[in-house]
């Protein structure tokens, strides 16, 4: 399976001084990260314990000091923190960390309208160390790539994320949607059904079965239920869902 770019975050570089730390961390019995590279560069990684009817998610934000997160003229949120020539090793860090939080998850969850105005994005995770240690944990390589969709309009069919075998991607729509991004899929998927209702979920007999690309229905008429999906994904061994913004 191809691991794509590898790129060097050097830990000297990119190392983070914590200014506060919330009380709320101490009282977190979950899973602590206790990965060499994450504790020197980071410190404390913890999450709380694991919902048991659905998946746990958390997200990966950055903006500007003003609370920008992108600009009105264009949505791209990489010239908010990729591009940021000012502080080259801020921007590094700011990659970094959303490849940390990358390296621990299960699934990763980017909107359609985002992969869209990204050509080149997946949520591979680019640092050797980071992978090395997430491979020692028994993950795969290469997290699924949850792309939610309402009706496909702004769905890219031909990113690499939809195209490329090396990916394991789920694609999910409504049930109005699920139609018409088949009809528009040139690869070959695997249909994953259509789920509206809890007693539907409870019928499931699925496991971690996406390796390539999956499509899935959730909700009724135009309208994605993302509570159902969050259960679906925790019946499929989804533990952690890492939110990538804008989604």
């Amino acid at each position: 399976m191809g691991l794509g770019i590898q790129k060097s975050f050097p830990a000297g570089k990119i190392k983070l001084k914590r200014i506060y730390e919330s009380r709320d961390i101490g009282t977190f019995n979950g899973a602590v990260i206790t990965w060499p590279k994450v504790k020197e560069v980071y410190g404390n990684l913890s999450f709380p314990k694991l919902p048991e009817d659905r998946t746990y998610t958390y997200g990966s934000l950055v903006s500007s000091v003003d609370g920008r997160i992108s600009f009105s003229e264009s949505s791209d949120s990489t010239q908010i923190a990729k591009r940021n020539v000012y502080d080259p090793d801020g921007s590094l860090c700011d990659l970094w960390v959303l490849n940390m939080l990358r390296s621990v998850s299960d699934a990763v969850l980017m909107g359609s309208k985002t992969i869209g105005q990204v050509p080149g994005l997946t949520g591979r995770v680019l640092d050797r160390e980071l992978l090395d240690e997430r491979k020692k944990s028994g993950k795969p390589l290469i997290p699924l790539h949850v792309i939610v969709t309402r009706n496909g309009e702004h769905l890219p069919f031909q990113h690499r994320i939809i195209v490329s075998k090396d990916i394991p991607a789920l694609i999910v729509t409504s049930p109005n949607g699920v139609h018409k991004i088949k009809g528009r899929l040139a690869v070959e998927y695997k249909d994953l059904g259509l789920y509206r209702n809890l007693d539907e979920i409870s019928a499931m007999k699925c496991r971690r079965f996406i390796s390539t690309l999956g499509i899935i229905a959730v909700g009724t008429g135009d309208t994605i239920n993302i509570n159902l999906l969050l259960r679906i994904l925790n019946k499929i061994g989804i533990n952690r869902l890492l939110i990538e913004s804008p989604s």
